[in-house]
């Protein structure tokens, strides 16, 4: 992707989707904005400085670099497909009824496919996404006709022919509130939006995607576990492998993940079978 010039990175987050900025480097890496982050704006927002306050714009750079400080501890950019968030959009893509499904995460410079389910690409430019506009939003967020829109009618994969009609995305929201992304469908053709089935399924498998983000996460911090238990302590290696599991469990709950449940309990009572052996 061609280098965009230095107004467009700086306004790309926060003149046109406005949860974040970026000024070639990540904003969470500073604990206050550059000097030149007030000038510039983009040229499709219809906004001008003066719209906002200093100290506004200060709070929203503060919060975006929140909001990649978190995407970054959660390690999931740039990571491999997996089976779980495929099977997700595929269930999201067939119950709403669309060619495209995506589960997005949003850095300051792109939109990035965790997975995906038509489409054969893994990330678009941050000035080009929809899910950008949709972590604003604290529920579904939906886009009848985006070719309609002036906010995205402009955008290429909008303005080709067969390009983005209907947008509805769920903010992917964690533990501490920062949204670092969407579960959305994506529809060729114009719709009013989704019926309250559909609705119900995306919001529950946004839900479902979101846990399996957390146990991810809490999976990685509390893997203290020595590789080899003959280098501890047995009694305390079960110990802690009981622990991990029983988080693993209740995540796989949450998830309604059923079949690999009923596998973690299987392990959970071969352990507790052999913790009280010693």
């Amino acid at each position: 992707m061609p280098p965009r010039s230095g107004w467009r990175r700086r306004w790309a987050m926060s003149a046109v989707a406005r949860p974040g900025i970026t000024t070639g480097r990540s904003c969470a890496s500073s604990g206050s904005p550059p000097a030149d982050w007030y000038h510039g704006v983009s040229p499709h927002s219809g906004l001008r400085p003066t719209d906002w306050g200093r100290a506004n714009m200060e709070a929203d750079w503060k919060i975006e670099a929140e909001r990649l400080a978190t995407l970054e501890d959660y390690r999931l950019l740039d990571t491999p497909r997996e089976p779980m968030f495929d099977a997700i959009v595929r269930q999201a893509a067939s119950g709403a009824d669309t060619p495209i499904a995506l589960i997005t995460l949003i850095d300051d410079r792109r939109q990035w496919f965790k997975a995906a389910q038509g489409v054969d690409h893994r990330e678009d430019p941050i000035d080009q996404s929809i899910c950008a506009h949709a972590i604003r939003s604290d529920a579904l967020f939906e886009v009848p006709d985006a070719s309609a829109d002036a906010r995205f009618a402009h955008f290429p994969a909008v303005a080709r022919e067969g390009g983005i009609r209907f947008y509805a995305g769920v903010p992917l929201t964690m533990k501490n509130g920062a949204r670092l992304g969407t579960l959305c469908v994506i529809d060729t053709e114009r719709r009013e939006g989704l019926d309250p089935e559909e609705r119900d399924l995306l919001e529950r498998l946004a839900r479902r995607t979101v846990a399996a983000f957390e146990l991810a996460r809490d999976m990685h911090r509390d893997a203290t576990l020595p590789a080899d238990p003959a280098t501890v302590d047995e009694r305390v290696w079960l110990d802690q492998a009981l622990s991990l599991m029983a988080r693993a469990s209740a995540a796989l709950d949450r998830v309604e993940a059923s079949a690999a449940l009923a596998h973690l309990e299987q392990a959970i009572v071969t352990v507790e079978t052999r913790r009280a052996l010693l």
